[in-house]
Parts: C-alpha cells; structure tokens; sequence
C-alpha cells in the first residue's frame, strides 16, 4: 500500500508565483497574477514516478502547469524506465495508455492499444482493400460492427456491382450476425465474394515511445527547486538564490531547441551498475562553502546529478547542510534526513 507523507506547510504565498495562498478547495482565477491562489497538492517526485513526498506550498495554477509541462515526462524517459524494469516493474506499470502492434499468424500487423489495465486490438478502417476487426470471446463489440459491416457492403458494391444493394445488404449483415453468433468459426459468402477469417495474435507487443531528455531535465530542476524551498533555512534560500533561480528559470522558461530534438542540461545523467538497482528512488542534496549538488537516483540505477560549484557573494550563513531523502515505491514511508556541520567537497 503506498502513503504518502506531505511536508508541513511553511509559507504563506505560492513557491512558483508568489501569490497569497488560500485554502485548497478556494475558486482560482489563474489569469489574475496577483490574486490569491488556493494550496494545491503538489507531488514532488511525479504521482506517476511512484513519488510519495507531497507539499501544499504552491498554488493550483502552478500545479496544473508543472503537471502540464513537465510530471509526465519522468515515466516516458528511457533511462527511468530500463531502472524500473531492474526491479520488476512493466510499462504497464508505468503508463496508463499506449499503443504498440502484434503479428497475426499469418503475418499481419495489428495495431494494439493498452488502457483500463488491457490490451485490446484496434480495428483497421482506412482501406477497404485491408479490413480488419478484433473479434472477442462475445463477438465484435458495439460500433465495431456497424462500421465494418457498411465497409464490407462498399467493397462488395465497388467489386461485383452486378449484385443488387439489397442483396448486398442483406449477406452482408447475415455474414456478420454469424460472426456475433459464434466468433469462433470462419465464414464465407460466395455470392459476395466475401468472408472473415480469424487469426490469432501472438503475445509480444511491440511499442515505440519518444524520450524528450529536455522534458526530463524540467521535471529534475522542479525537484530541485521545491526541495530548496521547503528544506533550504530561510537564510540559506536568501544567500542561495541565484542558484535556485537557475531552476526556476530553466523550467519556466521551458529552455529547449524542440524543432532539433535537442534540449540545454543543466544535469549529468549516467546508468548505475545493475547491482544497485533498488525499489526506491533517493536524492541527496549538499551545501556547502564551495558547492551546491543534489544527487538524484531513480530505482537505483537512473542517476542525474546537478553541481554548481560558483563563488555566491557574501559568507555562508551557518554550517555545511546534508539532505537525504528515501522514496521507497511502497511500503515504508519516505524519510527525509538533514545533517548539518562540515562536509567535504
């Protein structure tokens, strides 16, 4: 069973915008930018990523937009989803809908599609020189039939024009009422010319899914930037501003060349050795005189780390800070830990 913990509130206005926070439930008016917003419940690993840290110091028009831009974008990326398969997960697991193919046996690609937690074969429609529809335990289901019933009677029509329309209608209607009778046989009509044939699919999917590594990128700097915001003293987040508004600045501004394919980083991304692979995600955060990372795992083994090694003006103002924060994917709760004292580079 997964919990969630959630980060005691800890401002009064909006992490994102600034705006004046209001209870959750309060009517938003996102257009007004210096209106009160209401709290909304932000994850902070993605709900999607198996993400159980919440917060409610944002606002719903940020949340909505942060879920818009960039929360799906962890379960679509490839390195987060090799991680997850190293410790037993699926893609259907991960996604609630995708689409894929499977070969028929006689050679066929269908196209598949998986959502409500099943896969069901798609009709093909677009030629009426390549008809074909998924036939269920209870026959061919609901529009399905309608549709491919009217298509089957335009082929015959073009193809043995010699037959009257209502002939036509007539077999072809029959010839489906015995599919929907009992779909476990082939049928035939050789007036028309016309019949089904079942085949059976084979039980690979086959799926290709894009990774958009900027997209990736965003969602990591929003970890970053809400976990400096809630964890970060007040004193560090003013010395350490410039730093946090590089996030702020990166995702909001949705920094990327689309049209290439190509995205500016600000994280260092590498596969851990598969050894390491665990069913949590961890992220280790450091501050200190002469660096600011955070070190994200994702099931171990997908690792983005971010390093920040610039000279801020002014002192520091306390001791080196350590952050641990363990995200098992079920089980026990997340722990988020704070160390303070000297650290090493």
């Amino acid at each position: 069973m997964k919990t969630e913990v959630k980060i005691e509130p800890q401002h009064n206005f909006c992490i994102w915008c600034g705006c004046i926070l209001v209870p959750r439930g309060t009517p938003a008016n996102c257009a007004d930018q210096s209106a009160p917003r209401p709290r909304s419940l932000e994850h902070i690993i993605p709900d999607s990523a198996f993400g159980r840290l919440t917060t409610t110091d944002l606002c719903k028009c940020c949340n909505g937009f942060l879920g818009h831009v960039c929360d799906h974008s962890l379960v679509n990326d490839k390195s987060f989803v090799d991680a997850a398969k190293l410790v037993g997960l699926k893609e259907t697991d991960l996604w609630a809908r995708f689409d894929g193919t499977q070969i028929t046996a006689d050679g066929k690609t269908v196209r598949i599609r998986y959502s409500n937690e099943s896969f069901e074969p798609l009709p093909e429609f677009g030629s009426l020189d390549s008809l074909s529809v998924p036939i269920f335990a209870t026959g061919v289901r609901g529009q399905h039939g309608k549709n491919f019933a009217n298509l089957l009677k335009q082929r015959v029509r073009r193809d043995k024009s010699s037959i009257e329309s209502s002939e036509v209608d007539r077999r072809v209607e029959d010839l489906v009422a015995r599919i929907q009778a009992d779909p476990t046989k082939d049928y035939f009509d050789p007036v028309i010319g016309q019949g089904v044939r079942r085949s059976q699919l084979n039980s690979l999917v086959t799926y290709t899914r894009e990774t958009r590594p900027w997209e990736t990128h965003w969602c990591l700097a929003k970890i970053c930037f809400e976990l400096s915001q809630l964890l970060w003293p007040i004193n560090y987040r003013h010395w350490l501003k410039p730093i946090s508004d590089q996030w702020k600045h990166f995702l909001t501004q949705r920094e990327h060349s689309s049209d290439k394919k190509k995205g500016l980083g600000i994280f260092r991304s590498k596969m851990l050795p598969v050894d390491k692979a665990a069913p949590e995600h961890v992220i280790e955060g450091l501050v200190s005189a002469s660096q600011v990372s955070w070190d994200i795992r994702f099931f171990g083994t997908a690792q983005w780390v971010f390093c920040d090694t610039r000279q801020l003006p002014g002192r520091m103002p306390g001791p080196a800070l350590r952050f641990r924060i363990v995200n098992p994917i079920q089980g026990p709760d997340v722990s988020v830990d704070l160390f303070s004292g000297r650290c090493g580079r």
